[in-house]
């Protein structure tokens, strides 16, 4: 399991990188990291037990790539998330199977939300945010029948996510090897 982890931190790592200067995690990088993870639990799989097993291995791969992008399409397609995180995350999956692969995923997530957090109350707007994001919660439709109110765009946060994806996966590797 060294092997995927090696490369699951070496990946997210530059994606970060490349992220925080760019703005982009490359399609070179993500789909690389994708096809490495089919072939390294391929041939891991075909050396363990041949090519039944080497076909589940494959399987699992192709299980953590879909598995860890199905909870993060609605942000895709809301525009909350750009596709080179959604192909990151698809390319976790596929190193990692799709336990550990949502494993960093929750963990982005968590290391993300205290980014925003510490952005919201950087900006001052932290008790704002917290009385528009309840009235949302409490009164989900306006008076005129229709879907809540859109947030104001001074209360929204907006940032790279790939570094977020590289603390993920670091927190999940030395959570699960120390």
């Amino acid at each position: 399991m060294t092997l995927y982890w090696t490369l699951t931190l070496v990946v997210t790592a530059i994606a970060a990188l490349t992220d925080m200067r760019s703005g982009h995690i490359p399609n070179w990088l993500t789909a690389l990291a994708f096809a490495s993870g089919l072939v390294v639990h391929g041939v891991a799989g075909a050396m363990d037990g041949g090519a039944s097993a080497a076909a589940i291995a494959v399987a699992w791969s192709l299980a953590g790539a879909l598995i860890c992008i199905a909870p993060v399409l609605l942000l895709f397609a809301r525009g909350a998330m750009g596709g080179g995180d959604l192909k990151l995350f698809a390319a976790v999956g596929a190193l990692l199977h799709p336990m550990r692969g949502l494993e960093v995923e929750v963990y982005a997530f968590v290391v993300a939300m205290i980014v925003a957090l510490g952005q919201i109350v950087h900006r001052g707007v932290l008790v704002q945010t917290i009385v528009r994001s309840a009235s949302m919660f409490l009164r989900p439709l306006r008076a005129n029948g229709e879907g809540p109110a859109a947030v104001t765009p001074h209360l929204l946060v907006w940032f790279r996510l790939g570094p977020s994806i590289f603390a993920g996966a670091l927190a999940s590797w030395f959570l699960r090897h120390h």
